[in-house]
């Protein structure tokens, strides 16, 4: 259970290093032909934007989402159970942290130190998935 649910985290992983690649492409590019670098710059710094948000949403620790499983699978079996017991109010509890803004203020952390580690990874310039996300979030969605 453990490895089928660390299956779709790894996959968003993998999409993000993926689109690090186009974004590193396109900055490499920009200096050849400016549109087309900055529509791959723009397209991968959106790609690593949503599979970091889609990523640590997933790894949040309950049931039904991955992380849950994945807590399920480490805990001993009576703990197991009763961490298994609240996955019919799983998605009533995600509703009622992302309308509290609880999630934000979870993820959020989460995903910056992964899109850092992405690009670092990849030798991408992390200033340049910045400033391409205050163009595609403006400066507020960085606060």
């Amino acid at each position: 259970m453990i490895l089928v649910a660390v299956a779709g985290p790894a996959a968003n992983l993998v999409m993000s290093l993926f689109w690090a690649l186009i974004m590193k492409l396109g900055y490499m590019f920009a200096s050849i032909h400016t549109d087309i670098g900055l529509a791959l710059i723009y397209m991968g710094a959106a790609g690593i934007f949503i599979n970091a948000a889609v990523m640590m949403l997933n790894l949040l620790p309950f049931p039904p989402l991955d992380g849950g499983r994945i807590l399920i699978g480490l805990l001993p079996i009576r703990y197991a159970r009763m961490l298994s017991a609240i996955e019919p109010w799983g998605f009533f509890i995600l509703v009622l942290m992302i309308v509290t803004g609880l999630v934000a203020k979870v993820v959020w952390p989460m995903m910056v130190v992964e899109m850092a580690a992405v690009t670092y990874l990849l030798d991408t310039p992390a200033g340049l998935l910045i400033n391409a996300l205050r163009v595609l979030l403006g400066d507020a969605g960085l606060a």
